[in-house]
This record gives C-alpha cells, sequence and structure tokens, in this order.
C-alpha cells in the first residue's frame, strides 16, 4: 500500500475515531426544510467574481493535475450550521495555461438527500470548461463523474481511477467539503 493512500486511510479513520467519540452539539441543518436546487449553466457564470480562496499545493489531493489551484464559493455559510445550504455552489480551478485549459470541478448543494449512498450527502458534482468566449460550459454532472473521468493516481506501483467521493467522504464532519477556507464552524 502507497504512503498517500496510507494517510488517506488514516485520515478518514482518525476523522471517524473523532465523530464516534466525541459528537458535534445539535444545529440547525440548512436544508433540512426539503428545499432542492437544480444547478443551471448559467448558476456558474461568473463565478470568478466570488469569494476566492488560495489552496496550498499540499492541499491538492493525489491524481490532481499540477498548477495553482483556487477554491470560489457563491456564499459562505451561516455561522452554526452543520450543513452547506442547499443552493451553495464551490467551483475548485486548476489555473494552469489559458482559461480554456483549466480544470474546473463544482460541487453544488442540491438537497438534503441527494446522493445519499455516495458519502456526498445532498451534494451534485460538476466539470466545467470554459468556451471560447470563457463561459462555463456544463461537461458532465451528477453523484459522480462518468466511468473514466476520474483522476488517475499511483497507487501501489501501478495507476488507480480514483473519484470525487474517495477523498471528499473523508471530510462528512465538514459537510465533504475538503477545503479548510470553507470549513463549517460550529
Amino acid at each position: 500500500m502507497s504512503a498517500t493512500v496510507r494517510r488517506l486511510l488514516l485520515l478518514s479513520l482518525s476523522l471517524l475515531a473523532l465523530g464516534c467519540d466525541d459528537p458535534a452539539p445539535a444545529r440547525p441543518d440548512a436544508g433540512s426544510d426539503g428545499a432542492v436546487f437544480i444547478a443551471l449553466q448559467r448558476d456558474f457564470e461568473g463565478f470568478r467574481d466570488w469569494t476566492r480562496f488560495a489552496v496550498d499545493s499540499d492541499a491538492v489531493p493525489v491524481g490532481h493535475p499540477p498548477g495553482p489551484s483556487f477554491i470560489y464559493v457563491n456564499r459562505m455559510p451561516p455561522e452554526g450550521v452543520r450543513r452547506f445550504p442547499v443552493g451553495t455552489i464551490l467551483i475548485k480551478t486548476i489555473e494552469s495555461g489559458s482559461p480554456q485549459e483549466w480544470a474546473i470541478h463544482g460541487m453544488v448543494k442540491r438537497s438534503s438527500d441527494f446522493a445519499a449512498t455516495t458519502g456526498l450527502i445532498g451534494w451534485e458534482l460538476f466539470e466545467l470548461r470554459f468556451d471560447d468566449e470563457e463561459r462555463p460550459v456544463i461537461l458532465w454532472r451528477g453523484e459522480g463523474p462518468p466511468s473514466g473521468m476520474g483522476y488517475a493516481a499511483p497507487i501501489d506501483g501501478g495507476i488507480a481511477e480514483l473519484v470525487c467521493s474517495d477523498c471528499h467522504a473523508a471530510a462528512w464532519t465538514n459537510d465533504s467539503v475538503l477545503n479548510e477556507h470553507t470549513r463549517l464552524a460550529y
């Protein structure tokens, strides 16, 4: 087993242990009212004007391409919630080359029960690209990437395809969001 896989497994086990030994205090769950938000291509337009945070290169998961990485959020969650509100959009970019060459992935809080079996409860996932006029275009969307659209990661001397939930599910205490700048403070 590679050192990276061991670190991911240890992180997952640590997070599980923290959750079992010290449960979070009861707080309101945003989106528990049955709200549903279905993102359309126009909902991603102008994301480069949203709140932006740089991602430390050490925090970029295995398999992601190299380059400066940023998180964009359409709105920060209110204090005291345990889950991001329905309608929250997070975009992660890896900004190498021209904007049309960037890797652009999104997470949209669709509802409180969407994708309940994936470890990314409530989140719909997206891959986007810019068209020639630098408008974001949806390449795929759903509970996870289509076959062959995951991240190629070196594992145990070979190459394995990782999907979004392989890493994001370990961040269940932060509603599956890995970025330190969008940590829920409850």
